[in-house]
């Protein structure tokens, strides 16, 4: 019965020294202190079973920094980045502070409302793989960099972009779509 036991508590301590998931319905962060929050609120998450949102269209609380949100690998939804028109404030050019974020199951869209401060997808390095859709709408942006590693996308969707060129994709193996 020992034995047993022992057993247990071996493998129970070996689940909960790794990583959890979390939120599988998902979360929206609409302000920095959203943000800033979620490493206290759910330390030990880094798989996201739900859909994330960073939607700025009703706060005038500029993103400065994704380092709450840093500890994410996996969202195994969909990832929308969408109204940061004004929310930006001028801060933040980038998506540096997710670079631990390796895959994303669902969608990934960007939707910047033709925001001219975003710059880049620099912060997004690890990111290795976009079950759905890689989906870039209403955005100025030079190129793709920062998505150097990216290998694969369920499809890839531009609208309404100005876009110079898709430097930054050069390790795309595959669009399923």
């Amino acid at each position: 019965m020992k034995s047993w036991l022992t057993l247990f508590l071996i493998v129970f301590s070996l689940f909960i020294s790794f990583g959890q998931s979390c939120l599988p319905n998902g979360i929206t962060f609409s302000t920095q202190a959203d943000i800033d929050a979620f490493a206290n609120d759910y330390p030990d998450c880094e798989e996201i079973l739900g859909n994330v949102s960073i939607d700025l269209a009703n706060s005038a609380d500029p993103i400065s920094s994704f380092a709450g949100i840093q500890g994410i690998t996996t969202i195994n939804g969909n990832l929308n980045i969408i109204n940061l028109n004004g929310g930006l404030g001028g801060l933040k050019t980038d998506l540096t502070g997710l670079e631990n974020l390796t895959k994303i199951g669902g969608n990934f869209v960007v939707s910047m409302s033709f925001n001219n401060n975003f710059e880049s997808f620099h912060g997004l390095q690890g990111l290795t793989s976009i079950g759905g859709q890689l989906q870039l709408i209403d955005s100025v942006i030079d190129d793709f960099s920062g998505l150097e590693n990216l290998k694969s996308v369920g499809s890839l969707d531009i609208g309404m972009c100005f876009l110079n060129n898709f430097q930054g994709l050069a390790s795309l193996d595959s669009i399923h779509g």
